[in-house]
């Protein structure tokens, strides 16, 4: 996975990074394509902080921002949005088809 993490107004730490890489790094396995994810991360006024993630996969793209007083939160909260959209995407097109309708006979008019 491609990970491009970039931060305005606020440290980027190797902890950080790391639990972006762990918990997208799920996301990847599930869709099971090499990603390319970019997360911005921005230090907000009144000691907000804010991430926003966007990526695609498997012919969608899926984005998510969240906003909190705590960095972790905030991410935390994209990449949960981010996980219910994959989700979601996942069980529409891996449904299996239904099965046709049974056939009846009619009697002649």
């Amino acid at each position: 996975m491609n990970i491009e993490l970039v931060g305005k107004d606020l440290p980027l730490t190797e902890m950080l990074r790391e639990r972006l890489e762990l918990k997208l790094g799920k996301i990847e396995s599930r869709l099971g394509t090499k990603l390319f994810v970019r997360v911005k991360l921005q230090g907000e006024r009144n000691s907000r902080f804010s991430c926003a993630i966007h990526f695609n996969g498997e012919g969608h793209e899926f984005q998510a921002a969240s906003s909190s007083d705590d960095l972790i939160k905030a991410v935390d909260d994209a990449i949960a949005k981010i996980e219910r959209q994959v989700a979601k995407v996942h069980r529409h097109d891996h449904r299996p088809l239904s099965e046709p309708p049974a056939e009846t006979e009619t009697a002649p008019v």
